[in-house]
């Protein structure tokens, strides 16, 4: 099934990688699927009901300059919980990562969407990690 998309639509500019001698290439195609899903063995013949859920990493930077975007409910916060309540409907909570970025990066656990958004309020945990004072987002 993905070979004959791939096939159908070999003109499309991001599929081209794919064709070789005018036909699809399995071992590119296969290769760019374990690359891009973590999977280990996949049968490029059969992808009949097999649904390849996508993880999201959101990076957010909490220097001290953040904190006029995310003290109280902004505007910004609103735009941020549409993103993830969106990506939690679609993908699953499991799927979605969040890190925060000042002079590192720092990985957090979010098991509650809501509690995480009260957390952002400057100076409350897990936001309030690592050197506020810097913002060296260039580094990662």
């Amino acid at each position: 099934m993905l070979r004959k998309y791939v096939q159908k639509n070999y003109k499309d500019r991001s599929l081209k990688r794919f064709i070789k001698n005018g036909k699809v290439d399995r071992s590119s195609l296969k290769e760019y699927l374990i690359q891009n899903t973590g999977k280990s063995k996949l049968d490029i013949g059969n992808f009949n009901g097999i649904k390849v859920v996508p993880n999201f990493s959101i990076y957010l930077e909490n220097s001290a300059s953040m904190d006029g975007y995310v003290k109280g409910v902004s505007n910004f916060e609103v735009v941020l919980s549409n993103l993830v309540i969106g990506l939690n409907y679609h993908y699953n909570q499991k799927h979605i990562k969040f890190n925060f970025i000042n002079s590192e990066l720092y990985p957090i656990d979010i098991s509650n969407v809501d509690s995480f958004f009260k957390s952002l309020e400057p100076g409350v945990a897990p936001s309030k990690v690592g050197n506020q004072f810097v913002s060296e987002l260039n580094l990662f």
